[in-house]
């Protein structure tokens, strides 16, 4: 097509109403007419008139719309989003090492941690996250999850973690408060000692020595507790009685682990007799004797700390009582050495 035949087309076409063309005044009046006669409007109805009160109406209006919208859109959206983060922290409690919302019970905990007033408050938590830990470690040592033993050894890895950070916290303590956060932590190193018994029980012989560093620092952070309990009675005269029933509980502890050593001294000594044999049985039966010969001896030395106690020496008394315990570890040693050798040549 040529340029004059285009635009011959064009002009051919300018008034077309399908391209809007040909309109004019009366057929807008006509349209309205229709309009308004579907509408059910008034043809010619008069203009409105705002008075100021209209106008200050709408600008009213309008600054809401602009400035409480957002606001209510931003509470909103806060609401969501913190609401989701309520709802998976409080899923992640129940989390244990390996899981999908594992990080966030950790990262709920550091936040705790942060916005602590105070080096007891700090103490106190860490005591309690420690704790946590050994009771994921006991949760998956008897479950059916996947890499179970890598996971146990995280929580207990854990537990240290947490355990070295409450013994730093509690050097921090003002005195006034030392005392009852030195007791705290002595008395939940008792629970941690069952606990980590209980778990090692349920896990596998690769764990034990994993669960020997555990108790050790346990043993380490009860002894140091008491260290800082009996020196803070000593500058600022601290309650004789808060000493005495961390004594009587520390007492009431060893009491259960003498017995409960030597019957599993006698256990081993009758299983070697049956199980091993020449050189190997001596041997082991030696270690038996030895460390029941030891371990009878703490019954003395136990009555011999009480009385020291009632006489006032404190901090001999206790010291007592460690010594009896770091005896009755070694003995725990070698059982768990003899259990081992044991279950080996059953095997056999």
């Amino acid at each position: 097509m040529t340029e004059r035949e285009l635009i011959n087309l064009l002009k051919k076409y300018k008034d077309a109403p399908e391209f809007g063309g040909g309109f004019s005044v009366e057929k807008r009046d006509a349209a309205w007419d229709r309009l308004c006669d579907q509408m059910g409007w008034e043809k010619n109805a008069e203009p409105a008139v705002y008075t100021w009160k209209d106008y200050l109406q709408f600008y009213v209006w309008k600054l809401r719309a602009v400035t409480l919208q957002p606001l209510a859109a931003g509470v909103s959206l806060f609401a969501i989003i913190f609401g989701g983060w309520v709802a998976t922290v409080n899923a992640s409690f129940d989390s244990v090492p390996g899981d999908v919302l594992y990080p966030v019970k950790l990262a709920t905990e550091r936040v705790q941690i942060t916005f602590a007033a105070n080096p007891e408050r700090r103490a106190r938590l860490y005591s309690e996250f420690a704790g946590r830990r050994l009771q994921e470690a006991a949760t998956v040592s008897v479950s059916d999850k996947e890499g179970k033993e890598v996971r146990v050894k995280a929580a207990v890895d854990g537990f240290k973690t947490q355990v070295n950070s409450a013994q730093e916290a509690l050097k921090q303590v003002s005195v006034e408060d030392r005392a009852g956060v030195a007791v705290s932590i002595d008395q939940r190193s008792d629970e941690f000692k069952v606990s980590l018994s209980q778990t090692e029980a349920s896990s596998s012989e690769n764990m034990k020595p994993t669960f020997q560093e555990a108790k050790d620092l346990v043993n380490h952070t009860s002894a140091e507790a008491i260290r800082i309990l009996i020196n803070t009675q000593e500058e600022t005269g601290v309650d004789p009685e808060v000493l005495k029933q961390s004594f009587k509980a520390h007492v009431q502890d060893l009491n259960m682990r003498i017995p409960l050593v030597l019957g599993r001294l006698l256990t081993a000594e009758m299983a070697t007799k049956k199980l091993l044999t020449g050189d190997a049985e001596t041997k082991t039966l030696g270690k038996i004797t030895a460390a029941r010969f030891d371990v009878q001896l703490q019954q003395g030395e136990l009555a011999d700390a009480l009385d020291v106690f009632a006489a006032g020496g404190y901090g001999a008394a206790f010291r007592s009582l460690e010594k009896i315990s770091e005896v009755l570890q070694l003995a725990e040693e070698i059982l768990v050495d003899v259990e081992v050798t044991l279950s080996t040549s059953s095997t056999d």
